[in-house]
């Protein structure tokens, strides 16, 4: 077999992968009840599925470990009664910041999907109901969950 030939293989074999990673993540979608109310068996199923995915395209552990370190340090200051919806709010430039970090350009593809479809939800969601202690617990424990299965997947 031939050089060029073997390379047009595995240049066809990653674009295919490539679509349907993407087919896969697009079929996905946000449910803002997991926020508003309580997480259930479908939040629990996406978590897993949105994790594996970002784990395929490299999306690394400690970049989410970053956005989780901040969703804490903001959980923690509401705790204290401090007020922290500026941080909140703040979160969504370090959510872009933090994708515009990725090597591959796949990986930055749906990282930024993932941020615009789903993470940008989610926030929006706490920061009009920031007063409401169950919302900001929904999203953190939504945010939690993505970091446990890219744990788990990794």
């Amino acid at each position: 077999m031939n050089k060029h030939f073997e390379n047009t293989r595995k240049d066809y074999k990653k674009n295919e992968e490539s679509k349907k990673l993407k087919d896969e993540f697009d079929s996905l979608k946000f449910k803002e009840d997991w926020i508003k109310t309580e997480a259930d068996e479908n939040m629990i199923e996406y978590c897993s599925k949105i994790a594996k995915i970002l784990v395929d395209v490299k999306v690394t552990s400690s970049q989410l470990r970053n956005i989780y370190g901040e969703i804490l340090r903001i959980k923690m200051k509401r705790n204290k009664r401090i007020d922290s919806k500026n941080d909140l709010i703040l979160l969504k430039p370090k959510l872009y910041y933090n994708n515009s970090r990725m090597q591959k350009e796949l990986g930055k593809e749906i990282f930024n999907k993932f941020i615009k479809n789903h993470l940008e939800k989610a926030i929006k969601i706490a920061i009009d109901n920031f007063n409401n202690d169950k919302i900001f617990n929904n999203f953190h424990n939504y945010f939690e969950a993505i970091l446990a299965y890219h744990k788990y997947w990794d």
